[in-house]
């Protein structure tokens, strides 16, 4: 299903989970403000999304929480 989690430190996740993981669709946004929105597969950052920071913007596919390539 869909939902919203806060967690302790103050950071948010909202979107799809499935048996407690995020997965699927959805947003994170850290403490600082950065952000990832996009796919996710087993509680990670995988698939197309997009992360941003004060310092930069990333538009592409990660994988394992990790930037691989951008969308061309």
């Amino acid at each position: 299903g869909s939902g919203l989690y806060i967690f302790a430190n103050g950071d948010v996740y909202e979107g799809e989970f499935e048996n407690g993981n995020r997965q699927g669709q959805g947003s994170y946004t850290w403490t600082d403000q950065s952000y990832y929105k996009g796919e996710w597969l087993a509680d990670k950052m995988n698939g197309k999304g997009v992360y941003a920071n004060s310092e930069v913007e990333l538009e592409g596919y990660f994988e394992n929480d990790n930037f691989i390539r951008p969308l061309h």
